[in-house]
């Protein structure tokens, strides 16, 4: 009967310590999305709003540190403006084509955050780390100031790798570096209000053609809101 007990109190006192080391939270962000475009004929359009939502987890080492990561479901986007030739001519007049994606992505971020001391109610904390992306879904709209260009569509999906338009798709995978700021104000407990900002800056061509030099990136910034328990 002792070890019985022995046992369940050793069992309780490990869990106990073990949730003690996590924090567990929900968030939702609203973000801005642009492109990065190393191409001579194209540039980026403008922003493209978008939103994520999920799980965040955070591990912690320490008293000021701890390893964060998440699960998110993310959609987001950007605009590409570009200018294309008559049947591939250039000797023929140009016309300006724009290309609007609509992507959405599991995220699975991790990175190391460093917090202060509680000061009142308020922690301040700074993180550093990547944000791994895994495409779900992607489509996109296409305007051409050329009324005769075929290729003119609206929400076409853009996965199918048959499809001869939109760089022939979008990749499945996304790394970027992920940095963010912010507080946590305390309410009750581990309990925690979360409001901070970040930044995601593309690593990974976001188009994929195997015939092209065209290296599009995808940045982000963001405001990151939740609550931690």
């Amino acid at each position: 009967m002792k070890r019985i007990l022995t046992l369940l109190l050793a069992s309780f006192l490990t869990a106990t310590t073990f949730a003690a080391d996590f924090n567990f939270g929900l968030t939702f962000s609203p973000n801005f999305n642009w492109f990065r475009v190393d191409e001579v004929t194209s540039e980026n359009d403008g922003l493209r709003m978008g939103m994520s939502y999920g799980l965040l987890i955070d591990y912690n080492l320490g008293d000021n540190f701890a390893i964060s990561s998440g699960f998110l479901h993310n959609l987001n986007g950007g605009k590409v403006a570009y200018t294309r030739h008559m049947e591939g001519d250039t000797s023929l007049p140009s016309f300006a084509v724009k290309d609007l994606y609509k992507v959405q992505h599991i995220e699975l971020p991790i990175s190391l955050k460093l917090k202060t001391n509680q000061i009142g109610y308020i922690t301040y904390y700074g993180q550093f780390g990547v944000m791994s992306a895994f495409r779900v879904r992607a489509r996109a709209d296409r305007v051409s100031e050329n009324t005769n260009f075929a290729e003119n569509f609206e929400n076409k999906d853009v996965r199918s790798p048959d499809d001869d338009v939109l760089i022939k798709g979008i990749n499945f995978f996304n790394l970027s570096l992920h940095v963010g700021a912010g507080i946590n104000y305390s309410l009750s407990g581990s309990t925690s209000l979360l409001a901070g900002i970040y930044y995601n800056n593309g690593f990974v061509n976001f188009v994929r053609e195997k015939d092209s030099e065209e290296n599009i990136t995808q940045n982000r910034i963001g405001v990151r809101l939740g609550i931690m328990f």
